[in-house]
């Protein structure tokens, strides 16, 4: 049944042999939303969920069925035996509720931190980037006693094109200035 609900779900079940070789799915990223026997000693020994949740690896959603006795705290979901087949549905569903937030907090916080370094004009580094990174590089030409070189530019009349052009064309010449440093920088 559980198994059933899985397929209708949209999930591939793997059904896992032992808790070694679940820990190793998961450790290969194929495993998001894991069912586990709570009651099994197998489970209960492995104290899979702690070693999940310790390794900081993507994260997976664990409903953990059980008996009777105390939920498992770890768990992001517990169902007590006998389940119905609507009830792992509803419960297999909102774990992927759950996922599918995560996903999207951890794609906007990249490009929050995609905007704190990088400058959204010209894609090169933002000012602030720009001098935490020139601080690193004098450090370490410091300790290696190395050269370190830069080169610093402006573009002539740039003023007089936004004036004459408008801004938007300004902002298409700081985009090509931007490509070329990149394109050259790339092949230093």
């Amino acid at each position: 049944m559980i198994q059933q609900v899985l397929e209708s779900c949209g999930h591939e079940a793997i059904l896992g042999e032992d808790m070694e070789q679940a820990w190793r799915l998961i450790g290969n990223g194929d495993t998001r939303l894991v069912i586990a026997d709570g009651d099994a000693d197998d489970f209960k020994n492995s104290k899979l969920i702690g070693r999940v949740r310790a390794a900081k690896i993507l994260p997976v959603y664990f409903i953990v069925l059980r008996s009777g006795g105390e939920d498992y705290a770890e768990a992001d979901d517990n169902l007590h035996k006998p389940i119905a087949a609507s009830e792992l549905k509803s419960r297999i569903m909102i774990g992927q509720r759950f996922l599918a937030l995560g996903e999207s907090l951890s794609d906007a916080r990249s490009q929050l931190d995609n905007l704190a370094l990088y400058d959204s004009l010209t894609g090169l580094l933002n000012r602030n980037a720009f001098f935490r990174s020139a601080v690193g590089e004098l450090e370490r030409a410091r300790r290696a006693s190395a050269p370190l070189s830069m080169i610093a530019l402006d573009i002539d009349h740039f003023k007089s094109i936004n004036t004459a052009h408008g801004v938007e064309m300004g902002d298409e010449v700081l985009k090509i200035v931007g490509q070329a440093i990149s394109r050259k920088e790339q092949t230093l």
